[in-house]
């Protein structure tokens, strides 16, 4: 496989950690986005020096409108790995508009801002690679979800469209949309839920959760061209992910 460049949202953590750890291992050069947890970041660049660690802040534009300043100077990416999310769950009921449009902002503004920064420069190199990981959320509904489920489902939607767009370009665009997997962010739901994980493999058909690892197979399979797809959500799950 041809070393390629990489760019990945939220590689600090969970997921995104499991991808640029894998790209990074398998020669790629990787620029990787985090915020606050810059201990991993800087650990993972020198385990991998080829996997270089970008500090920024997506709720402050300032931070933000920095990022995307940033990556006009950066070599143009073969793939954009828009992995970074969050999931405030609160009831729509007691929840602020503000609040409610903060998580759709982060979870589906900029992942599209940061594809367009990029994607003029891909189109005249006819070639390259998006992928969104999104979430089982976009359409599983449940109560207290609506932020970050309409979210999800905004950028699979947005995803498609995109495919067909640019597919004339060489350009391929995918979603991977994840159960349940063991990261942080999963902890983070199970506590906002009063939930246990005990609780919550009860009630998972295959009583098991998904690793970030799992997801990042998926990831290299779209990378190195041995799933060849575009305009696909590619659900993953242990039986959760069922329509």
């Amino acid at each position: 496989m041809n070393n390629k460049t990489v760019i990945v949202t939220g590689g600090s953590s969970g997921i995104g950690h499991s991808i640029v750890g894998r790209l990074a291992e398998e020669g790629h050069e990787v620029c990787f986005t985090y915020c606050s947890s810059g201990r991993a970041a800087h650990e993972l660049n020198r385990c991998h020096p080829n996997a270089l660690p970008l500090q920024v802040d997506f709720l402050k534009p300032a931070s933000f409108d920095a990022f995307l300043n940033k990556l006009t100077t950066l070599p143009v990416p073969d793939t954009i790995i828009n992995n970074f999310g969050v999931n405030h769950d609160s009831l729509f009921l007691n929840q602020s508009l503000d609040d409610f449009f903060t998580t759709f902002d982060q979870n589906f503004r900029v992942p599209v801002a940061i594809t367009k920064m990029l994607l003029n420069g891909m189109i005249e190199r006819r070639g390259g690679n998006i992928i969104y990981i999104t979430s089982v959320a976009a359409s599983h509904t449940k109560i207290g979800n609506s932020a970050y489920g309409t979210s999800k489902a905004s950028l699979e939607r947005f995803a498609k469209s995109l495919a067909l767009e640019v597919a004339r370009f060489g350009i391929k665009v995918n979603c991977i949309a994840p159960g349940f997997v063991d990261t942080p962010l999963l902890n983070r739901y199970l506590e906002s839920s009063h939930l246990d994980k005990k609780t919550l493999l009860k009630n998972t058909p295959f009583r098991k959760l998904l690793i970030p690892d799992d997801i990042a197979n998926i990831v290299m399979s779209l990378i190195n061209g041995t799933l060849n797809t575009t305009g696909s959500v590619i659900s993953v799950g242990n039986g959760e992910n069922i329509q």
